[in-house]
């Protein structure tokens, strides 16, 4: 019997360190930023909400998606630690994204998005980041287009964090229980 424990926790333990599903998720704190459009409210101003949907280190791409609540002209870019590798949009069915801003002048690696939407209309973007390594921060800046400076009206910061994805943690798990078992049967 003590040569079938020890066989499963060397499989257990196989499984974790060769397992492609190993792979981290990539969770983002805040995951959603509101922000207030300069449009002026008695001019039918909203607001803006990024989301965060998901990432994973397997390739360290990143999910976001971008809504327009009410009216807004403003320019929102999302700047990484991380320089990106490749960006695109999965869906815009508005045409609210452009990924080939210049807006080197923050100084960081930059996908810009411009934001234009017509009063009472809600339209949603979404788009992919992928990046060089796992992000560990980005800033959610937010600029006034009007302004020829492009004067900054605010700037989020979102941290990011891995976790182990459920399949790997649940190998993990049963290697564990696996040896304690083993252990429990060698001391009686």
């Amino acid at each position: 019997m003590k040569r079938h424990g020890t066989l499963l926790v060397a499989i257990c333990a196989a499984l974790l360190i060769a397992s492609p599903a190993a792979a981290l998720q990539i969770l983002a704190n805040p995951a959603s930023i509101t922000l207030d459009s300069i449009v002026p409210d008695f001019l039918l101003g909203g607001d803006i909400t990024l989301d965060y949907l998901g990432g994973d280190t397997v390739d360290n791409r990143t999910d976001w998606k971008l809504t327009v609540n009410g009216s807004a002209l403003d320019v929102v870019a999302l700047a990484f630690d991380t320089p990106i590798i490749d960006s695109g949009v999965t869906s815009d069915p508005n045409g609210l994204l452009d990924l080939s801003l210049d807006l080197s002048f923050v100084g960081l690696p930059v996908v810009g998005s411009v934001v234009g939407a017509f009063p009472f209309t809600s339209p949603m973007a979404e788009f992919f980041v992928q990046l060089e390594d796992t992000p560990s921060s980005a800033w959610l800046i937010h600029l006034d287009p009007d302004k020829t400076d492009k004067t900054l009206v605010s700037k989020t910061h979102i941290k990011f964090s891995v976790i182990p994805e459920p399949s790997a943690a649940l190998v993990f798990a049963v290697g564990f229980a696996v040896a304690g078992v083993s252990h429990r049967r060698r001391r009686v």
